[in-house]
């Protein structure tokens, strides 16, 4: 397989102490008992300084829970009547200086029924209660939620995006495109409905998105991963401007495209995207800047995966080059690193395992626990039902 043929010739030619640079991870069970763990957020929701994890149960009786930091106590704060949750996002939606939840949820993978909602939780400072829930939006198949500034008023809107079009259908699901949309905040948070806008109708079976500024503007942008690949919305004072970096996988049946991305950097100059393909796919990408025209250079790291979903990028040996985890939840159930041993020309990655077989790994994320200034990650499984904090200890 590709990735183990990398290996071998990188070891031949590089010093083998680059496969073990990265520092030792100590591994805390922070919830050994929620029912197909989906995604994660992290968020200060008791405003004491320190990031707190939002965890999702993806599963039909499944809630929306937090984790205290440093305890990692857990609270359920959705009650029955909201079920399947698929994602969730933390902003101060009421302006009273503390974090509410944006969540999407009833979801449901065709839209043969009118399932698929958004909603906002309340945080009323009460934890060991529900939090109330107000509605926001209606939309079959939503997955993806993130908030964003699209017109630079400094006032985030929620950015909406489902995994399937009207009418798509097995086995590829891409009769018609998917509908992205906004959602804005309302000045009076008594109305039915948020008032929601259509910015985009252009891909299909959309199941990765991203916000971040790609151009150093000031101005929000974001990345999708959809059945067209990797796609580039640049938001411009003249409005969106799309640009397919690189089509993904190609298949001449079946599933094609791109199933997440992620950006990080190699040094402080060079970007690079990190992207699991296909849709739920079997490989790991990294894609560097184009050396002429518009697309993307496409380097498959590991094409081992069993149903891959999680995916994150991040600096975790302070060394200037971003590192990737990535995993899968199918049979093997597996968390892996992936360090770059040529950060000039990016083609060549190691990996070391970080959690083999201990997590049907659906979601995570870097983020400092403790405090420490080291960067550790969180974890959430799916058939594993368990929710794992991956320390860093890399030494002083």
């Amino acid at each position: 397989m590709r990735f183990h043929l990398s290996l071998i010739a990188l070891l031949m030619c590089i010093p083998a102490v680059l496969a073990f640079t990265l520092p030792p991870f100590e591994t805390v069970v922070i919830d050994s008992d929620i029912k197909l763990g989906y995604n994660l957020t992290l968020g200060d929701i008791d405003a004491d300084g320190k990031q707190d994890i939002i965890g999702l149960a993806e599963s039909d009786s499944g809630y929306v829970a937090w984790y205290r930091n440093p305890s990692w106590q857990k609270f359920r704060i959705t009650p029955e009547s909201l079920k399947s949750p698929i994602d969730a996002q933390v902003q101060d939606i009421d302006g009273d200086g503390d974090l509410d939840i944006a969540v999407a949820h009833d979801f449901h993978y065709t839209d043969d029924t009118p399932k698929g909602a958004v909603s906002w939780l309340e945080n009323t400072g009460k934890w060991d209660e529900p939090w109330p829930v107000h509605p926001i939006g209606f939309e079959p198949t939503l997955h993806r939620i993130r908030w964003i500034d699209l017109d630079g008023d400094k006032k985030p809107e929620l950015l909406s995006a489902p995994i399937l079009g009207p009418g798509s259908q097995k086995p590829l699901y891409i009769a018609t495109p998917v509908r992205l949309e906004t959602f804005a905040i309302p000045g009076d948070l008594s109305v039915p409905l948020w008032e929601e806008r259509l910015i985009d109708d252009s891909l299909h079976l959309d199941h990765g998105l991203t916000v971040l500024d790609w151009d150093k503007d000031g101005r929000d942008d974001f990345l999708t991963a959809s059945h067209e690949g990797i796609t580039l919305f640049l938001n411009k004072q003249s409005g969106l401007q799309r640009q397919v970096l690189n089509k993904g996988f190609q298949s001449d049946s079946g599933d094609q495209g791109s199933s997440d991305v992620r950006r990080g950097f190699l040094g402080k100059n060079k970007p690079f995207l990190a992207a699991i393909e296909p849709r739920h796919g079997h490989q790991l990408v990294v894609y560097l800047p184009p050396k002429s025209g518009d697309t993307w250079q496409r380097v498959v790291l590991d094409d081992t995966f069993k149903t891959g979903h999680a995916l994150a990028c991040g600096d975790l040996d302070k060394d200037g080059d971003d590192e990737i985890a990535a995993g899968y939840r199918g049979e093997g159930t597996s968390l892996f690193l992936y360090e770059c041993a040529n950060p000039r020309q990016g083609t060549e990655w190691v990996r070391t395992p970080l959690d083999e077989g201990g997590i049907a790994a659906n979601s995570c994320v870097f983020f400092d626990s403790d405090g420490d200034g080291d960067r550790d990650i969180v974890c959430i499984g799916g058939s594993t039902n368990n929710l794992k904090l991956y320390i860093n200890r890399m030494k002083p």
